[in-house]
């Protein structure tokens, strides 16, 4: 978004707000006439007066262009409940993220009873690209092109985000497109967890050191998502974050076939939930925000599980605030911050925006202290990890690498073994 656009964004999140709390209809008398289907300006006006006395900050005019800007909303809304009433077409709004320039925002009309390749279809020639290169997310899901739109619940008004990727002459002659690649990762990881398929192949314990004992289907399931997921953290690195989200949701529907149990158990779950919803702030998609919040709920649960509040069970154990941990509640925290922005939380975004920039300070690295560590012979890698952990401390700093050097040499003497 452009700051002109955030701005209005940050307008319309509050009227919107005002309207909800006064329980005012934009699209009823006294500010829409139905006889004459326009808008009554002087009463829009003269709401528009009252909430600027209300939200000083917000000027008149401003408040005028968010009530027509929310009252033309329902409006849409309101003609496409009917025309899908009448006929069953219904009104979609999709959402394509694009790196580098501004969310492409369109409505497409189709019928829910019809397989979401329609759909496909139709914002592929709205977007000019060829459809195979269109992956459709809703609601945290990709869809499945041969299933209808209303077996996957997507129904009249929803909002879709369509992935569309948009190669350069050099990425079109390579092997394949990212849809392509990411078939291929799942088809690879089938065949090596098949070939693998033996009963040691895969370990896992609980926190307690239990070990669990999977059954197949839901081990190859968990590979699967793991594999998935690790591919999904590279692509994210690259900053690929059309190909990340699609492989993390990919690997959010294989861990959705293990039990509960035991995605209680296993912190990668939690941290996929993290990166999707990271993801969905890197593709600027604030339409995905109940997703998130539901995502984000449970990593934060889990985080309390495995971290204690504060951290206090990574300190007890660990000796210290390990960087990788606070890194991880940082990110947590700036996307409750941005959630709680658009929600209209004001003071609860203020107030986790303040935790984020406090945390934020905690993991930058004292030049000074780093150039004292370098001198004492340390490496540069293992002095910013220590002064991070420690908090910019010299001489805990220094305690920090050397008991991490005694646990590789130990551990490499036990692997000889």
């Amino acid at each position: 978004m452009t700051t002109t656009e955030l701005e209005d964004e940050n307008y319309v999140i509050q009227i919107r707000a005002k309207l909800n709390e006064k329980n005012v209809k934009l699209w009823e008398l006294p500010f829409y006439n139905p006889s004459t289907l326009e808008p009554v300006e002087p009463e829009l006006e003269k709401l528009a007066k009252s909430f600027h006395e209300e939200l000083s900050h917000v000027a008149t005019g401003d408040c005028l262009h968010a009530l027509r800007k929310l009252q033309q909303n329902a409006l849409d809304r309101l003609k496409s409940k009917d025309e899908f009433t009448r006929t069953g077409v219904a009104t979609l709004r999709v959402r394509a993220p694009t790196q580098g320039a501004a969310n492409r925002h369109f409505d497409v009309k189709c019928k829910t009873a019809d397989p979401a390749r329609e759909l496909a279809t139709l914002v592929a020639a709205q977007v000019q690209v060829d459809v195979g290169r269109i992956k459709l997310v809703s609601a945290g899901k990709v869809l499945q092109l041969d299933r209808t739109l209303a077996e996957q619940n997507v129904r009249n008004g929803a909002t879709v985000m369509a992935l569309v990727l948009m190669q350069s002459a050099e990425a079109a002659q390579q092997e394949s497109t990212t849809f392509d690649r990411v078939h291929k990762i799942r088809s690879d990881a089938e065949k090596i967890i098949d070939a693998n398929d033996r009963s040691d192949f895969l370990s896992l314990e609980d926190q307690d050191g239990n070990a669990l004992h999977l059954p197949k289907a839901e081990k190859k399931a968990l590979l699967m998502a793991l594999t998935l997921y690790e591919k999904g953290k590279a692509a994210l690195r690259k900053e690929n974050f059309e190909e990340a989200l699609l492989l993390f949701l990919e690997a959010d529907s294989d861990f959705r076939l293990c039990n509960s149990q035991l995605l209680h158990v296993v912190d990668n779950y939690a941290l996929l939930n993290l990166d999707i919803a990271w993801t969905y702030l890197c593709l600027k998609n604030i339409n995905q925000l109940p997703d998130a919040e539901q995502r984000l709920r449970l990593c934060e649960d889990k985080f309390r599980q495995s971290y204690g509040d504060n951290m206090r069970r990574v300190t007890a154990i660990k000796g210290t605030q390990q960087c990788s941990e606070k890194a991880l509640l940082l990110r947590l925290h700036l996307l409750k911050a941005v959630l709680f922005f658009h929600q209209n939380k004001r003071e609860e975004a203020e107030i986790m925006f303040q935790v984020v920039e406090t945390e934020l300070q905690s993991l930058r690295v004292d030049d000074g202290a780093l150039s004292t560590l370098l001198d004492c012979g340390f490496e540069l890698t293992e002095s910013r990890i220590a002064l991070r952990a420690c908090s910019n401390n010299l001489e805990t700093a220094i305690e920090f690498i050397n008991s991490r050097r005694e646990t590789v040499t130990t551990n490499e003497k036990k692997s000889k073994r």
